[in-house]
């Protein structure tokens, strides 16, 4: 389980004023573990050989002996780097384009005055939460290409069931694992009459109709070939068929080859990748990639239908209490029993999210009024004002809600959630188990 802790910050800056303010108004804000080198070779060293890593780097652009952009390059090469931010007094539009071009996720613009240290925080949060999406995202890719690995090798080592059936409907030859696949006994097939096979098949297939056609047709047409049809079975097995014709080597068609694959494995483990990339593991909800996804479409369409829509960013209030005194198992069936709870309450257009260890994010679509987030938040409010009870234990979690609105509060995801999760914090410092609306 996910807990929230500080971000941990690396500031790489020679000049010790802005050094020293720079620090401060972290420490002020709050939330954030911050360390600072002058050196950038020194500065590279503590950041990769610090553990637990850093979550964010920022670096100014003029360092002694070699400038910012050249430090962003070198962390951006390493395998999950962390995110970084240049800051520098060189305010022209070709900095800004080298900064992002070199992979820094943000650029801040030292000002006379340092009202940019004001930003900073922000700054820091959004980038922290974009490398963490594009590092998530690169971890779930080398899963799949490892599963796909496993699973062409497993399929390279497991034989297939193979028919042959001449033109006369006589069965020529087989395999045994073609009895295997299908449950036939071997005494059947030895009759070598394939209609005999048919009928002994007839009664384990999904779709007996669609089945016997596409082999009435394959039969009437012995030049034709197929791959990769999918037979389903009642007890939920699921079969790759391939066939094609059997040919002498003169050309002379004499009969057709079946080949059957048990595929079920295989598409179990389909799902179970899909679910990875688009969905939360232990509560079954949207996961931040997900979400987004959804978000983009639905401002799109409220762009196009000039309507309104709302994005909740909603935080578990004492949830890590729960987890401190009674495990992480109790805590687990704490998120599923909120997320159901919440769910409950929800239209079918809505949209729920997990995307951390206790925050979750709402999108409530087409939304007329701002009393309509108000009436959704009351009943969230009331639910988890009373007690839940988990294995005989009754937990009161309590939960901090702050809500924006497309288009007044932002015109894109990443601002609403942004903007959203700002609003949310500002309900928790009062206390908790309210909403607070931008």
């Amino acid at each position: 389980m996910e807990e929230k802790k500080d971000i941990r910050v690396l500031y790489i800056e020679d000049n010790e004023g802005h050094a020293r303010l720079f620090v401060k108004g972290l420490k002020r804000e709050g939330g954030f573990c911050v360390d600072r080198v002058a050196e950038p070779e020194a500065g590279l060293k503590m950041a990769k050989e610090t553990s637990p890593g850093y979550d964010a780097v920022v670096v100014d652009y003029c360092l002694p002996g070699r400038n910012g952009l050249e430090v962003i390059k070198d962390i951006m090469s390493w395998n999950n780097p962390p995110a970084t931010i240049m800051v520098t007094a060189l305010g022209s539009e070709e900095t800004a384009v080298d900064a992002m071009q070199a992979g820094a996720g943000n650029y801040v613009v030292k000002d006379v005055h340092s009202h940019y240290l004001a930003l900073i925080p922000t700054v820091i949060r959004d980038a922290v939460r974009k490398r963490k999406m594009e590092n998530d995202k690169k971890a779930v890719e080398r899963e799949l290409r490892r599963l796909n690995a496993l699973l062409k090798a497993e399929q390279e080592a497991i034989n297939s069931g193979i028919l042959v059936v001449g033109l006369d409907a006589k069965v020529l030859r087989y395999n045994k694992r073609f009895l295997e696949i299908w449950e036939i006994p071997e005494g059947l097939v030895n009759e070598g009459d394939d209609s005999k096979l048919l009928s002994f098949v007839a009664d384990s297939l999904s779709d007996w109709d669609t089945f016997i056609k596409q082999v009435e047709y394959l039969y009437q047409h012995p030049e034709e070939k197929r791959i990769g049809d999918i037979v389903e079975l009642k007890s939920g097995r699921m079969l790759s068929r391939n066939t094609g014709p059997v040919r002498l080597e003169n050309g002379e068609i004499i009969g057709r080859l079946w080949n059957f694959e048990d595929v079920t494995e295989r598409k179990r483990q389909d799902v179970l990748i899909q679910n990875m990339a688009f969905y939360d593991y232990l509560t079954g909800l949207p996961n931040r990639r997900t979400f987004y996804d959804r978000l983009s479409v639905s401002l799109s369409d409220a762009k196009r239908n000039k309507q309104t829509l709302s994005v909740v960013f909603i935080d578990l209030d004492r949830f890590k209490q729960v987890n401190d005194t009674l495990g992480h198992e109790i805590g687990d069936k704490v998120l599923i029993a909120v997320t159901r709870a919440m769910k409950g309450h929800l239209r079918e257009s809505d949209s729920l999210a997990r995307i951390g260890g206790d925050e979750f994010v709402l999108l409530l679509p087409r939304i007329d009024k701002v009393e309509d987030v108000h009436r959704v938040a009351a009943k969230f409010l009331d639910t988890f004002s009373r007690p839940i009870t988990i294995d005989g234990h009754e937990i009161t979690i309590g939960i901090s809600m702050g809500a924006v609105f497309y288009p007044k509060d932002g015109d894109n995801p990443e601002a609403l959630v942004r903007n959203a999760d700002y609003i949310m914090y500002q309900a928790k410092q009062h206390g908790g188990n309210n909403i607070k609306i931008l």
